[in-house]
């Protein structure tokens, strides 16, 4: 998908986690990246294909942990729902002939 990109990472590759987790949070955007910028974590404030936004924040600058703010987690919640993800990601069909 074209927003996989955007989870992205410093440093060597055998550095970073091949896992992550997302989480929601009642902080603002602000405070999660104030979060990060007191512990020297890299912090990214992130657009998930307009779908919805979140923050990376790399715990140790190795683990990822996608934190959703109150307006990210309920466009998260919007988006991840059958009717609307089940399009996005359903296999292209065939055309009708």
């Amino acid at each position: 998908m074209p927003w996989e990109t955007q989870i992205r990472q410093d440093g060597a590759a055998q550095d970073a986690s091949g896992f992550h987790v997302a989480i929601t949070t009642k902080l603002s955007v602000e405070d999660i990246m104030a979060i990060g910028a007191q512990r020297r974590w890299r912090a990214v404030h992130c657009d998930r294909g307009g779908a919805f936004d979140l923050v990376e924040l790399w715990i140790d600058n190795r683990f990822l942990v996608e934190v959703l703010p109150p307006e990210g987690s309920e466009r998260y919640h919007a988006f991840y729902r059958p009717e609307v993800a089940g399009k996005m990601f359903a296999a292209p069909q065939p055309e009708e002939v």
